[in-house]
């Protein structure tokens, strides 16, 4: 069951010519499945195809296996209770909650987010009151009585919870349960949800036109061309077709398309504020005029137990090739260039030891991300010119010519994970290394130049290191007039002093240095120090789990489309966050995943530490020996394409032997 509520949760986080071979492929005890009961105008589409193959495969892994070990029962029930709480509270658009949704399914289990299509009276951008909708869909084919009764149950709830049941007159051929809430706001329009269970389908929708359409193809399955289903929409055909993979029957599917879904999560916002408001930060509107609507759709799917892989996903961002595209779209494009003109290996260099946590490598064109990076934020700052001033700025007043700065990097970055133990609040240590070919002396100067009151000099071993304090500022400095933001609009200072919120950074301190062919930002000062005098010959590139890896990526990809690459030890990554939640410390903590995770909960007091919200002290005290074994090494590729980027990921089964080199070791360079 912690399975499936671990699906619906993703989908409440998210909120040929016919495709019937595809249909087919998905649910194969149906005659027809969502995505060609769904019309194309389906924003956000999470599938499913058979809930119960998902828990049996689910079980197959190491880490299903490791939800059944008796130890970790009192944990896990703790975080059913709380989750399912919450996406209960969530739910009750559709009245559903998970529990309902377990005993019925006996195939494909599907949530959809739609917008109708608008006519062309609507402002770009804009979705109309009462234009989008969720959907779900579960395939009760085989226990219709179950099914029945749970709306017979749901009825009761309704009644309890305050809702009204109202008439619903159509011509429809199906028996349907129209039902009204409490209005919660003084000027909340009233909110519905319909219920049916019709061609051995439970049909539940909070939108009426929409849930009309869809009752309407159940009935008759003829009432839509395939031509307006989601299955044949060219951007859900092209994800589908690129994501597949010989042999492989994938347990979970999903396709979302960006630039509507966007406008789908703004309408449900809006209508849920009690006043209307003026809208400043409206998204949709913002990432159109940058270009980002040239992504026309993002999916994939997820197949666990898939012969060697613990987990196989795949994912592809489709954006169509289009000689005619506007400047705008190709300044995005050329803003996010990550193709690997270089053929560089992306292998892990001679600094990196056997003994680290996590690697990753991406090559990335930075000049021409700066030459196209304006117009973005342009726009989001809602001024031309903004960027264009800022770095003349910055240039004529700081003498940091960011262009300069940005010539001297090549086309290649590193980033790389170890914990401290024992494990503390500060045990995460990363280090990024971006590729040089210039001069590193101008790179550290600039560096120093663009926080003249927050950095200071520590030298160790003949390397010059760079400690930014992001904590000291211009109050702590006794300068006043200090602005730190350069595209701050002095306009708006009355504004910003009553509203203030402060900057949110992945590190609060740096250590920066920069050595003939590397510069190395790093959060921890030992660990930059630890990587710049690095002489060991044992390296990761030589470790048989790192090598596993990439192997099976290499079965499933192309090596000369790589962009990016991704090696993970989930044990070692995993363990200061399990730490720290066990400890009850993970909100106070420093780790990235912790930091994100408050300002995704928006803690904007400094001097309030957020209270951690799941329930940790029920974990086994024992990482090594009762939850590590369970996680073994996992990695992904990114593949970029002349139409997209495709990324592959897998996870392994833990073998004890992984970090063991399987090559002799042989004299290697030292980095210096």
């Amino acid at each position: 069951m912690y399975t499936r509520i671990l699906v619906v949760g993703l989908v409440a986080m998210l909120a040929g010519s016919s495709n019937t071979a595809f249909a087919q492929r998905l649910n194969a005890s149906a005659a027809i499945s969502s995505q060609e009961l769904l019309p194309s105008s389906t924003k956000a589409w999470f599938s499913v195809p058979d809930a119960k193959r998902l828990d049996a495969k689910f079980l197959e892994t190491q880490i299903g296996k490791l939800t059944q070990n008796p130890e970790l029962e009192p944990f896990i029930k703790s975080l059913r209770g709380q989750f399912q709480g919450w996406l209960d509270d969530k739910n009750m658009r559709l009245g559903l909650n998970v529990e309902d949704i377990q005993g019925v399914r006996s195939g494909e289990i599907c949530i959809a987010g739609i917008v109708s299509n608008q006519g062309p009276a609507q402002p770009q951008g804009k979705v109309a009151r009462d234009s989008h909708g969720l959907v779900l869909l579960v395939d009760v084919s085989e226990n219709l009585d179950a099914a029945n009764e749970l709306l017979e149950k749901l009825s009761k709830d309704l009644v309890q919870r305050g809702a009204t049941r109202e008439e619903f007159s159509d011509s429809i051929d199906a028996k349907v349960a129209k039902w009204k809430f409490p209005q919660k706001g003084r000027l909340q329009k009233p909110r519905h949800a319909f219920h049916t269970i019709t061609g051995g389908w439970l049909l539940s929708s909070d939108n009426e036109a929409i849930f009309r359409k869809i009752v309407r193809r159940l009935v008759n399955v003829d009432s839509m061309t395939k031509e307006q289903t989601l299955a044949a929409h060219p951007a859900f055909e092209s994800v589908m077709k690129k994501v597949a993979v010989e042999k492989v029957k994938p347990e979970v599917y999903w396709f979302v398309n960006p630039f509507g879904y966007v406008q789908l999560a703004q309408a449900i916002a809006r209508e849920r504020q009690e006043f209307r408001q003026k809208n400043n930060d409206d998204w949709a509107r913002i990432l159109q005029k940058i270009g980002f609507d040239g992504f026309k759709g993002v999916g994939g799917y997820m197949a666990f137990a898939s012969g060697e892989h613990e987990l196989l996903h795949r994912t592809f961002v489709y954006k169509p090739v289009d000689e005619t595209q506007d400047i705008k779209q190709k300044r995005v494009f050329g803003m996010l260039d990550f193709k690997n003109s270089r053929q560089s290996s992306l292998t892990p260099p001679s600094f990196i030891s056997n003994k680290v946590s996590g690697f990753f490598c991406a090559a990335w064109d930075m000049q021409l991300a700066l030459k196209n990076v304006g117009h973005a934020i342009d726009t989001f700052a809602r001024k031309d010119g903004t960027f264009d001033d800022t770095l003349a700025s910055l240039k004529m007043e700081m003498k940091v010519d960011v262009t300069k700065v940005v010539d001297n990097f090549d086309n290649e970055f590193f980033v790389i994970s170890d914990n401290k133990m024992p494990v503390g609040q500060d045990s995460e240590q990363i280090v990024i290394a971006v590729r040089l070919r210039g001069n590193p002396e101008f790179v550290i100067s600039n560096i120093q130049k663009s926080w003249p009151h927050q950095h200071n000099v520590i030298e160790h071993e003949g390397h010059k290191i760079v400690e930014i304090d992001d904590s000291i500022g211009g109050e702590d400095l006794g300068l006043e007039g200090w602005e730190d933001d350069p595209f701050r609009d002095p306009s708006e200072d009355a504004l910003q002093e009553e509203v203030e919120e402060p900057q949110f950074s992945l590190f609060e301190k740096r250590y920066c240095c920069a050595t003939p062919g590397y510069l190395f930002v790093s959060n921890d000062l030992e660990y930059i120090q630890k990587v710049l005098l690095n002489q060991t010959t044992a390296q990761l590139k030589d470790t048989s789990d790192y090598q596993r890896v990439a192997k099976a990526l290499g079965d499933l990809t192309d090596e000369t489309k790589i962009s990016f690459r991704q090696f993970s030890r989930l044990h070692r990554v995993l363990r200061p966050n399990y730490e720290l939640m066990r400890m009850g410390k993970m909100a106070a903590s420093d780790t990235i995943f912790s930091r994100l995770i408050n300002q995704a909960f928006e803690n904007n007091d400094p001097d309030r530490v957020r209270a951690q919200q799941i329930d940790g002290s029920k974990l086994p005290a024992d990482f090594d020996k009762q939850i590590g074994p369970y996680l073994g090494p996992s990695g992904w590729v990114m593949e970029s394409v002349d139409d997209g980027w495709l990324f592959t990921g897998i996870i392994l089964d833990r073998q004890q032997n992984s970090e063991q080199l399987v090559k002799k070791e042989e004299p290697s360079e030292v980095h210096k």
